[in-house]
């Protein structure tokens, strides 16, 4: 059943042409139609014969029963409907009265805003935006002109029947030319029309190659431009070159000569001297430029065979000598899976490299000795290392003896030895790699330029172990105050992204005014530091109702310099990644009571200060004040704070 909306064409007019049944195929007469239906792309099941795309379909029915109903691609409907609006064929026939009488009737009931703007009649289809999984490398389309060409309305062929091809498109190029703008916007929006949507695929086509990883047909490869700058060459020797003739040798020589006689002469009549002259020289002289050119092609090939020949570079993964990897899975942590790497080239910033991958042989390591590892291929393949779970390992050759083995069956070579090696340290390197996948262990850098030294295994920790060491943190990055300030306890370096190991002790109630910090988790876990947000300080452990609390001597003053830290007035030593720092101590005369509130950047002045001493310190701020106020004043403001 034909669909009724959802389409800008449904009720528009269109007038067709009819043709004579001779095999001129002359327009005789035309019929007008409304279009009553239409299917679209996933429902109407049918390829254009002239695009060999599916396309939509638009129903038709002629005010005329002789002529009765037709089916019209989109195309057809677009050029329909320019036909009607610019009154096409307007004294073709023996009904043209009748069609101008209803035609200016429509016109009259249904005025026309731009009748004949072409770029008014657009219609998007309902699966254009949707995008669709392209398995082949798409066709891109002809152009308009070609379009208008293979238009079976085109009656360019049946009105030159004799000419040939190369003639006939040069009088329907010559047609092109002439027609009016309006004529070839239909064919034009087509051609737009097609284009999206080869983008789309072509977009489409790319990604299905990046999933499945194939190389898009549409690129050329690395490899082929490569070998074409080497055939090209910067020098002379790097190429095959075509032989040189005795008139190829002469023709510099005569060339020279009669631009010197005749030096405005056109390039065309130049070449027939040439010709001229070639021909009238004697039999000895042609004899003399051909010795000259066998000479020139024998040093050419001596050349050529003694020329190196150079190795397809990639930018991305240049030669490297090969060396091993091992990459763990963690999906397959409880099965200890991994596998093993010949990798061949740098490693890209995505992991990228060019490696052959070594399958484990199943018939060993039941005896919980090492496992043997068997080629996959004979070739280096684009492989992909993670971020996370890989480091170089060291590997020996060792006999392989054995009739099948791996998954699948590595290759082999006829009349060679099979090739079979086994990783040294392999139970250690597997712990070392889970480590690292664990976040345990510092990671490896992807080496880029040249192949990654051996792995000191066991030693390169993220958290070494330390002597306990103690921390204030301030938890609000915009002002530091004792009551959002928490200690952390920590037992490990500090990594270089802030993290650690140890416990974290939140401010707890009690009785007296004293502040002091119990323990959040008994125990230890990951910590995160953040940058200038923390000092080291020195807490004293006491017993309260039985558990065990921190306090900090000297609160106040080191939530002082706390803030100072945040705010960037004091520089603080780099995160400890493998002995804990020395503790903070406050500035001799600072205030022991702690401090309630003190602004960090963008913050207010604490509440009780006296209006002199605030105008001081604003115009000291600006400028205006060059020396620091005394420690006598600093005290005074402490106090008073408190």
């Amino acid at each position: 059943e034909w669909w009724t909306q959802g389409s800008e064409f449904l009720g528009k007019r269109v007038r067709r042409a009819l043709y004579d049944d001779a095999g001129e195929k002359q327009v005789i007469s035309a019929a007008d139609g409304t279009i009553v239906g239409w299917l679209p792309v996933e429902v109407s099941d049918f390829v254009s014969e002239y695009f060999n795309v599916p396309a939509a379909l638009w129903h038709v029915k002629f005010d005329s029963a002789a002529v009765g109903e037709e089916d019209l691609e989109e195309f057809e409907v677009e050029d329909g409907i320019l036909s009607y609006e610019t009154d096409r064929w307007a004294d073709v026939g023996e009904d043209a009265e009748e069609r101008r009488r209803k035609r200016d009737l429509d016109f009259q009931l249904n005025p026309r805003v731009n009748q004949a703007n072409v770029g008014s009649i657009s219609m998007v289809a309902s699966n254009q935006d949707e995008e669709r999984e392209v398995t082949e490398c798409p066709k891109k389309p002809m152009n308009a002109f070609l379009l208008w060409f293979l238009d079976p309305s085109n009656t360019m062929k049946q009105r030159h029947p004799g000419l040939k091809h190369a003639e006939l498109m040069s009088v329907a190029s010559e047609h092109w030319k002439s027609m009016k703008e309006i004529e070839k916007g239909v064919y034009k929006k087509k051609y737009s029309q097609l284009m999206d949507q080869w983008n789309r695929d072509v977009a489409a086509y790319k990604k299905y190659c990046a999933a499945h990883g194939i190389r898009p047909k549409f690129q050329v490869s690395a490899d082929a431009q490569e070998k074409k700058r080497d055939c090209a060459g910067d020098d002379d020797d790097a190429g095959t070159k075509k032989s040189i003739s005795a008139y190829w040798l002469w023709s510099h020589q005569a060339r020279e000569e009669i631009r010197k006689e005749n030096p405005k002469m056109p390039m065309k009549e130049v070449m027939q001297r040439m010709g001229e002259r070639w021909k009238k020289i004697t039999p000895e002289e042609k004899h003399e430029w051909e010795d000259k050119a066998r000479s020139e092609n024998e040093k050419q090939k001596k050349k050529q065979s003694s020329a190196k020949k150079r190795e397809p570079r990639d930018s991305k993964h240049p030669a490297v000598t090969p060396w091993f990897a091992m990459v763990v899975d963690d999906d397959d942590r409880e099965l200890r899976g991994f596998r093993i790497f010949q990798v061949h080239s740098g490693v890209y910033t995505d992991g990228t490299c060019k490696a052959i991958e070594w399958l484990k042989d199943l018939g060993s390591g039941q005896d919980s000795g090492p496992s043997r590892y068997l080629p996959a291929s004979l070739y280096p393949k684009l492989f992909t290392l993670p971020w996370l779970g890989w480091i170089p390992v060291q590997v020996e050759s060792v006999e392989y003896a054995g009739e099948t083995a791996a998954r699948p069956s590595p290759v082999t070579v006829e009349g060679e030895e099979q090739k079979c090696v086994r990783v040294l340290e392999e139970k250690e390197s597997v712990d070392e790699a889970y480590g690292i996948l664990a976040g345990e262990l510092i990671p490896e850098a992807f080496p880029a330029k040249a192949a990654p030294g051996q792995r000191l295994l066991g030693t390169l920790y993220k958290h070494p172990p330390t002597k306990s060491w103690f921390a204030l943190c301030s938890e609000n990055a915009r002002e530091c105050t004792a009551e959002a300030c928490h200690v952390c306890e920590i037992t490990t370096g500090v990594y270089d992204d802030g993290t650690c190991k140890g416990r974290k002790w939140v401010r707890a109630d009690s009785g007296d005014n004293q502040i002091k910090f119990a323990v959040a988790s008994s125990q230890p876990g990951v910590l995160q530091l953040v940058a200038n947000h923390w000092i080291p300080v020195s807490v004293e452990k006491e017993d309260s109702e039985g558990s065990e609390v921190l306090v900090v001597s000297d609160l106040g003053a080191l939530v002082l310099e706390l803030s100072k830290v945040l705010n960037g007035e004091v520089a603080l030593n780099s995160f400890p990644i493998s002995s804990p720092p020395r503790p903070m101590k406050p500035k001799k005369g600072a205030s022991s009571s702690p401090v309630p509130s003190v602004a960090a950047e963008g913050g207010h002045a604490p509440a009780g200060l006296m209006k002199e001493e605030v105008t001081s310190s604003t115009k000291s701020d600006q400028g205006e004040v060059k020396n620091e106020p005394s420690r006598e004043t600093e005290q005074a403001l402490q106090s008073k704070t408190s």
